[in-house]
């Protein structure tokens, strides 16, 4: 699965936004930016989490992770808790989970 991730990313031309993205935050400060899966990023922080749109939710859905397998599910749980100050979510998970009370 995370294999699969990468080649659509690869695939649909979006690499380009996610460098184009890393520039742009690489020139306006000096953090470090760390690439990682988020099998990998288990067990870890970061001040600033950004979560890729390659999750395998529904884009087109009221609730875009009804569908998803539970082990996927886990795993964005997994990604999105690493975060410490800010969460950047895609657009359909971020509408979704800021209708909630969490």
């Amino acid at each position: 699965a995370e294999l699969k991730r990468l080649v659509n990313i690869i695939n649909d031309d979006a690499v380009e936004y996610y460098v184009e993205t890393l520039e742009k935050l690489s020139k306006k400060t000096s953090a470090q930016i760390t690439l990682t899966t988020a099998h990998k990023s288990k067990g870890k922080e970061w001040s600033n989490v950004m979560i890729a749109d390659d999750f395998p939710y529904d884009k087109d859905s009221i609730n875009p992770i009804a569908k998803m397998p539970q082990p996927e599910i886990n795993l964005l749980y997994v990604a999105c808790t690493r975060a410490i100050n800010r969460l950047d979510l895609p657009y359909e998970l971020y509408e979704f989970f800021g209708s909630k009370q969490i």
